[in-house]
């Protein structure tokens, strides 16, 4: 402990003594370090760190799927998931429940009207969780009941903030949808399950759950056993000892035997179990490994950096370290030593890094996409810190391993002649400074190569047209109860709530649209052409996405009118039933006719039962930028069946164009409402132009962190080639000096140190090609949506990088090369 001690002591005065190099070496290992802390905190958050639940390893989610189709998750129906209950030999207890944008509720009773994300859920849905009510109770099998008791439990964060924390709110009523609720309970600060994020891709909302109301299911036939409608969502917690693979295997028995019994309905039918921490950041693994590595690398070259500066460090040290074994220093008495600083620098750059990342991870949790579980967590806990000290201690091993056994080398007589020359190592030493370059080279043209596939192909997904123009519109959320809102109410209430609009300043045109483009809804019905034969139809028909829209929103979105034309007061409630079709929708149904006129039929339940096509438009995006324009049928929100107007037709999208900033109609849209209906609560208010920025956001997340962490990459690959640079001049004093004097040119010195400094720079690129091309190919494999529009083995981006490297090299050589011009003989002889 002694010596250790006295190490120390030597090793920070040592280092104060070299200002320069300690302040290069601290921010490098800083740089390295906080970027590694940064991602591992996310990982953390996101995947590692233990769910908020009871035995949360135990916690599994259970889907329906369809393998011949390629559907791996679909939501359960009611009546298998009964027979699952009631089956199961693995699942206590085995829950449902309902979450999704179509759960959200209008709230009254507890000041202003809002619109409050709402889960419906069975009796055991808690228990299932292993999550207990912070205050009252949770729900009871009674609660599930029809008819019976009408009660919320409440989140943490809705009861502090319309409630003011008040325990006295159990037992006060509220309304949801103007239907009395009473409150019974509140859960604890933390939980919000289920969250839009912990929802599978494709099923995502928009918020975390407020409120949690007993899942009703009416006591009919019909209802309870239903097995075709897979729109409930189940949750279960394993029997003690029972493994994942052991719930899956018990499930797909019971489902085998469903399929049996039920042939018709569960034709094709699987299963998926998997736990929940699976489904809900298994898709964002890849990703974040593919990040651990990038930061990986960036540490990686920051090591190569200083063990660079240790060699010259420590070449410049051999001749004390020689006379301190001439001495009777023992070679692992000078190891000690020389690890003693590596790690003591090692350490003062972590702890510099972990400050940076503080600040880092503000940034992240700021800019990171919605739709990433948990990451607003992620923060400086226990577990970062652990692995900060961790990494910082390993990393001085790594970058001073080597310098500290070269300069601890014992040939005496050499070293103090070297040191007496005033000359800085050996061939060997070269070699190995030369070798850490190539790797640096290497690094960084594997991780600039990907930040910019990444980059050209978010450039070109951004330039892709989304079919509609997204300047100057703002959209909101209304949403009306059935309750209170009988079909004629409904059509009424958006009537007057668009007259309204059309008459205030900055308007120029209003409508509404059941799904807002890119929102990744994705209803769909059948569609049958009148008149052909069904073998010429694929046997059932066509299916086809529906979207319900008032006269005058193709306008409000500026999508292209083709042919025919858009709806008007021609096509009310009681006119014939009409459809604007796309594009895609006009190839597949009318390969090769005029669709104008066509008739084709629904079957009435969800759309019009016969629509005539009045007019054809452009595609529009609306699972994402790079989806695929399906074919899709407007029909007009005047004509749709009753059961499914009173069900569905009541949460509507309003769409203003504004003359000028369509932020300034927030207030405008929320005004109109109330005039219309002071107790209709105005939701999601969003432009268009934010919408679509945000449908990019993911991508945008990580190509700024690659970016970044390549920048920072290339960054010390430059003070990395300049070093060695610097080093080779100084090694070679004397030599350039005598060329000097043999007659060579400025320009002959110059050519020298650039092709030193290429030469490594091209062995690093030859070998950065052949890892960039297989990780890109691999990349590729893994994560199909990674690249769009771009090849991972795209020329012009590897040529660039390639540039781009060779140019940040010549820049380093800069002054190693001034400074070996101006060598004089006697300077460089002095030394002999």
């Amino acid at each position: 402990m002694g010596n250790i001690l006295r190490d120390l002591r030597l090793a920070f005065r040592l280092l104060l003594k070299s200002p320069a190099f300690t302040l290069v070496t601290l921010l490098a290992l800083a740089l390295g370090i906080g970027a590694n802390t940064v991602i591992f905190s996310a990982f953390d958050a996101v995947m590692l760190r233990p769910l908020p639940y009871a035995n949360p390893d135990a916690v599994v989610t259970v889907w329906d799927s369809f393998p011949r189709q390629g559907v791996k998750k679909i939501g359960v129906t009611y009546a298998n998931f009964a027979d699952m209950k009631a089956r199961s030999r693995v699942f206590d207890p085995l829950a449902l429940y309902v979450a999704g944008s179509n759960t959200a509720y209008n709230m009254n009773g507890a000041g202003v009207p809002e619109r409050v994300q709402t889960t419906r859920a069975s009796a055991d849905f808690f228990r299932a969780l292993g999550v207990a009510p912070l205050l009252g109770r949770a729900f009871t099998v009674e609660d599930e009941e029809p008819g019976r008791n009408r009660v919320a439990v409440l989140s943490y964060n809705l009861w502090r903030r319309d409630f003011g924390g008040d325990a006295g709110a159990l037992g006060r009523k509220l309304q949801l949808n103007e239907e009395d609720f009473a409150i019974v309970g509140v859960m604890p600060q933390g939980f919000e399950f289920p969250s839009g994020a912990e929802m599978p891709a494709g099923q995502q909302f928009a918020s975390a759950t407020e409120m949690w109301i007993p899942l009703t299911v009416p006591d009919t036939p019909a209802a309870r056993g239903d097995r075709t409608t897979h729109g409930y969502r189940a949750v279960a917690r394993l029997k003690p000892g029972v493994r994942v693979e052991q719930a899956q295997a018990d499930t797909e028995a019971v489902v085998r035997s469903l399929v049996a019994e039920h042939k018709e309905e569960n034709e094709g039918l699987g299963v998926s179990v998997t736990t929940l921490r699976e489904n809900q950041v298994g898709e964002f693994r890849p990703a974040m490994l593919a990040l651990l590595c990038a930061v990986g690398f960036v540490l990686l070259i920051a090591c190569a950096n200083v063990a660079n500066l240790l060699l010259a460090r420590s070449a410049a040290r051999r001749r004390e370290f020689a006379v301190r074994a001439a001495l009777g220093a023992s070679r692992r008495r000078v190891l000690q030593q020389l690890l003693t600083e590596s790690v003591l620098l090692s350490l003062a750059g972590g702890a510099l890094g972990l400050f940076l990342s503080v600040v880092a991870i503000r940034f992240l949790v700021a800019f990171a996409p919605a739709n990433i579980p948990h990451v607003g967590e992620t923060a400086v806990d226990l577990r970062v810190l652990g692995f900060t000290a961790a990494l910082s201690i390993l990393t001085g091993l790594l970058f001073g391993l080597a310098p500290a056994v070269y300069a601890s080398s014992p040939n005496l007589y050499g070293a103090v002649k070297e040191g007496a020359r005033g000359t800085s190592g050996g061939a060997g030493q070269s070699r190995l400074r030369g070798a850490l370059v190539v790797a640096q080279v290497m690094l960084v043209f594997v991780l600039l190569t990907a930040a910019g596939l990444m980059l050209k192909s978010f450039r070109r997904l951004s330039e892709v047209d989304p079919g509609f123009d997204a300047g100057h519109v703002m959209t909101a959320r209304v949403t009306l109860p059935s309750a209170s809102y009988p079909r004629p109410k409904k059509l009424l209430f958006y009537q007057q709530l668009l007259a309204n609009l059309g008459r205030q300043t900055g308007v120029q045109s209003a409508a509404v649209v059941r799904d807002l483009p890119l929102s990744g809804t994705d209803p769909r019905i059948g569609a049958t052409v009148e008149g052909r034969p069904a073998d010429a139809q694929g046997g059932g028909g066509y299916t086809v996405r529906d979207r319900i829209i008032s006269p005058g929103y193709f306008k409000v979105m500026g999508i292209p009118l083709k042919r025919g034309r858009s709806f008007d007061e021609r096509d009310g409630a009681d006119a014939p039933g009409a459809a604007v079709i796309n594009e895609s929708a006009a190839r597949k149904m009318f390969p090769d006719e005029d669709p104008l006129g066509k008739v084709f039929s629904t079957g009435g339940l969800y759309a019009p039962d016969k629509c005539t096509v009045v007019g054809v438009v452009g595609d529009v995006k609306f699972g994402g930028l790079e989806s695929q324009a399906d074919p899709e049928v407007y029909t007009p929100y005047a004509q749709q069946p009753d059961k499914f107007n009173q069900q569905m037709i009541g949460s509507m999208a309003v769409v203003v164009r504004a003359a000028g900033d369509p932020e300034g109609l927030a207030g405008t849209l929320r005004e109109q409402t109330a005039a219309v209906d002071k107790n209709v609560p105005v939701s999601s208010l969003v432009s268009m132009e934010e919408a679509l920025s945000d449908s990019l956001a993911p991508r945008r997340f990580n190509l700024l962190l690659l970016a970044g962490f390549a920048c920072v990459a290339l960054l010390l690959a430059g003070v990395g080639i300049y070093g060695v640079l610097s080093y080779w001049v100084a090694q070679r004093t004397q030599e350039l000096g005598i060329r000097m004097a043999l007659g060579a040119r400025g320009s002959d010195i110059t050519r020298l140190v650039v092709l030193q400094a290429m030469k490594f720079v091209l062995l690093g690129l030859f070998v950065g090609v052949g890892v960039a091309l297989g990780l890109a190919r691999f990349l590729s494999g893994a994560l199909p949506d990674l690249l769009f529009g771009v090849k991972a083995a795209d020329p012009l981006t590897y040529a660039f990088v390639a540039l781009l490297l060779a140019a940040v090299a010549l820049a380093a050589c800069v002054v190693p090369a001034r400074r070996a011009v101006r060598v004089e003989l006697v300077e460089a002889l002095r030394g002999e």
